[in-house]
Order: structure tokens, then sequence, then C-alpha cells
């Protein structure tokens, strides 16, 4: 063989290995699709609706309502939900920092649901009182806006959101603990 042979060898391996080494190591992902396991995506309907949003104001609640888009899609709709009640939150009270939601999320049965923030909702600073009544906020807003959950569960990062004050360890009740 001549030695130009030997090149073009050489390299055709050279990137045969490399190919072959970022598919082991998922560095390269490779996806055969064939188009009869292609479904046309679910149409979920919305429509425009004003949403109640109920949030603490001193020892009493305070109730807006916003027009949102209520959609056939639970978990988005309430997504949408919650990140309006905390920009509310957030101009009535401030924040130390910008709290989002990240994902929110249903069981099965679609009563309970999964709220998971970016970081802690509820102040250090605040007492037990106060974050008690920022919780029956949301869920008060729940409530009344006649969502087919029952309680909810509070997340920060995908993980139970811990605070030295009040306990996550368990489902919030839509109900809510306070008589107000």
């Amino acid at each position: 063989m001549k030695p130009r042979h030997y090149l073009i060898l050489s390299g055709a391996t050279l990137i045969t290995g490399m190919l072959f080494y970022g598919i082991y190591n998922e560095l390269v992902i490779v996806h055969l699709t064939s188009k009869k396991g292609i479904l046309p995506a679910k149409q979920s309907t919305a429509t425009r609706k004003n949403v109640k949003l109920i949030y603490p104001s001193g020892e009493k609640f305070i109730t807006e309502e916003k027009e949102l888009l209520i959609s056939s899609n639970l978990p988005r709709t309430l997504q949408d939900v919650v990140t309006s009640w905390l920009t509310i939150l957030q101009e009535e009270h401030p924040l130390p920092k910008k709290v989002a939601v990240q994902a929110v999320m249903t069981d099965k049965s679609g009563s309970e649901a999964y709220i998971s923030f970016d970081s802690n909702f509820l102040s250090n600073e605040q007492s037990t009182y106060q974050k008690l009544m920022v919780i029956e906020g949301l869920l008060k807003t729940f409530k009344e806006n006649k969502f087919p959950i029952t309680s909810v569960r509070f997340l920060v990062n995908y993980k139970r959101l811990n605070d030295p004050h009040l306990d996550f360890s368990h489902s919030w009740p839509v109900t809510g603990y306070l008589k107000h």
C-alpha cells in the first residue's frame, strides 16, 4: 500500500473511533425516527377567564381579578395562576429576591398539585403567622377559582421546601387551615 492510503485509512479510523466514543459517552446523540411514529400534538383548548388572585395584607386577604388564559392542560393553567399570584405578591410585599415557578405537576388523579419554585418564596424574616398567611392566600386562590385539586405540595428545585417554621413534608389542603 502507498503511504497515501495509510494516511486516508488512519484518518477514517480516527474519525470513526471518535464518533463511537462520542456515542458511547452520550456526547453525540443519534436519534432515528420514522414517519409512522410521529403523532400530531394533542390540541389543548384555551379560553380567557377572570381569575381571582388572593394574597395577604396585614390581618386580612385582598382579592384581585386578572384575566388569564385557562386551558384544558391543568398543570399549565396552575403555573400561569401561580406566576401571576407571585407577581402580585412581589408588588405588595417585596421578596428578598425574584422567585419564579419552575414547574407545576399533578398526580395521576389530578387532585394533588406539585409546585416547584426556583427559590423559597417565604422570607426567613417573616413570622410563622405571616408565612402561613402567604400560603393560605395561594390555597384560597386555588379554592376560589374551583380548580379540581384538593391538595398542594410545595417544592424548591424539585425537592421538598425546607422552612424552620412550617412543615412542608405533607400536602397542604386547598381548604387551608385559617378561618378568614
